[in-house]
């Protein structure tokens, strides 16, 4: 899931881009979450900094803090999220160049004045967003690795049909289309690792959900 954030210390401008944010993520049932709308951008920082996760922000340029304006704000983010998606919001259309200067590489500069365009706009950008990682995803091939016998094999996900505990205590065993692979480690941390493409259907099985054919609710059986 990816978090959003938003900055702005016009109180009723924050709470309108944050309001087409969460009606945009229920209408369209996007992959992210709201993390957190901020007047503050230490506040923010430092919610980016704890989270870890690649983000969407929103920013106001003409933030009015001793320390950061939107442009200063911008560049610390990327310190912490260098691919993270960057979109201003403001009044001060004539400023869209400084985001050059500073090598932000936003991905829009949306105008405040116009709230008709603010909503058209901000869903673009969300569309591109989740556009954007989805090709990611299938340029880039998973691999899943493991450590056996002193040395580290990667598996692609894709080729993974399942996962199973073994007869030996504290091992697994990794059927995929080419290899059955017997590693030590616990299932539950293969699951959260892999995440949810694939499925505890046991608790001893986990299996890759895109390579399920059939489902027997008859026979208990995939």
């Amino acid at each position: 899931m990816i978090p959003i954030y938003i900055c702005d210390d016009e109180i009723n401008m924050l709470q309108a881009v944050r309001h087409e944010v969460e009606q945009s993520i229920l209408v369209e049932d996007y992959d992210m979450e709201l993390v957190g709308a901020f007047s503050d951008p230490r506040s923010l920082l430092k919610s980016v900094e704890n989270d870890g996760r690649r983000g969407i922000y929103f920013l106001d340029v003409d933030l009015k803090n001793e320390v950061y304006d939107g442009f200063t704000l911008a560049s610390a983010i990327r310190e912490i999220d260098p691919r993270g998606f960057l979109i201003f919001v403001t009044t001060h259309g004539e400023l869209a160049l400084e985001t050059f200067r500073y090598r932000l590489e936003a991905m829009d500069y949306i105008e405040k004045d116009d709230p008709v365009g603010l909503t058209v706009r901000l869903r673009a950008c969300l569309n591109e967003v989740r556009a954007r990682l989805m090709a990611e995803q299938r340029d880039v091939q998973q691999v899943y690795s493991i450590q056996v016998m002193g040395g580290i094999r990667h598996v692609p996900v894709q080729e993974i049909l399942y996962i199973e505990t073994s007869q030996k205590q504290h091992n697994l065993v990794l059927h995929s289309d080419s290899a059955i692979i017997e590693y030590r480690a616990k299932l539950s941390e293969v699951e959260n690792s892999l995440g949810e493409s694939f499925w505890r259907i046991h608790r001893s099985y986990l299996v890759n959900r895109v390579r399920v054919r059939q489902i027997s609710l008859k026979e208990d059986s995939v």
